[in-house]
C-alpha cells in the first residue's frame, strides 16, 4: 500500500523558551513522533516549523491535518514521497508508455 507524506507548517511559537529546540515542539506533534506518524519535525529559519508525516491513507493525513488547523492556524503543503527503494522499483517497471 502506498504511503503519504504531508508536510506542515505551524506558525510563530511564543518566544518564552524559544531557544530550547525540546520547547518549542507542541505536545500534539510530540505524541505523533512518539507513535512514529512523524518522522520528522524541522525549525524554520525565522518562524514556524516543517513536519514531514509517514502515513497510510489519504483520510488519516486529512484527520491530522484537521486536527492541527484546530489549535493552530497553519499553511499546509502536501507532498507525496516514496521510499528510495519504491522508486526504484516503479523506475524498473515504468516502459514509458503513458497510454494506460
Amino acid at each position: 500500500m502506498p504511503r503519504e507524506a504531508g508536510v506542515g507548517l505551524f506558525p510563530a511559537i511564543p518566544t518564552i523558551g524559544r531557544t530550547d529546540y525540546a520547547s518549542v515542539t507542541p505536545p500534539w506533534v510530540e505524541d505523533k513522533m512518539d507513535r512514529g506518524i512523524a518522522r520528522y519535525v524541522f525549525p524554520r529559519t525565522g518562524r514556524g516549523a516543517v513536519v514531514l508525516f509517514d502515513v497510510d491513507s489519504h483520510e488519516t493525513l486529512h484527520r491530522l491535518l484537521n486536527e492541527w488547523a484546530d489549535f493552530i492556524p497553519a499553511e499546509f503543503g502536501i507532498y507525496p514521497l516514496m521510499e528510495p527503494e519504491a522508486i526504484r522499483g516503479f523506475l524498473k517497471e515504468d516502459s514509458g508508455d503513458f497510454s494506460n
